[in-house]
């Protein structure tokens, strides 16, 4: 790892992440979308408790990826 790239600790559904960070800037996005992320698979946990880790975790992934497709349909439409 070079001098300037940092590690960033995060914790997403109760387990810890170390993801590699090359600014300041870029370590709080990489804290922003961890909690965005992890605010997500709890809002699913709460909502279906009987899921697995992964059934959660790919339901909260399915869902963040909608938003994206949703966000990037609106963008190509007004275009």
């Amino acid at each position: 790892m070079s001098e300037s790239q940092q590690v960033v600790k995060v914790t997403i559904a109760d387990r810890l992440f170390r993801i590699k960070s090359n600014s300041d800037n870029h370590a709080e996005r990489i804290k922003s979308v961890a909690q965005y992320v992890d605010n997500k698979f709890q809002q699913i946990a709460k909502e279906r408790p009987t899921l697995s880790y992964v059934d959660a975790m790919t339901l909260t992934t399915m869902n963040i990826c909608e938003e994206l497709f949703t966000e990037k349909l609106k963008n190509e439409l007004q275009q």
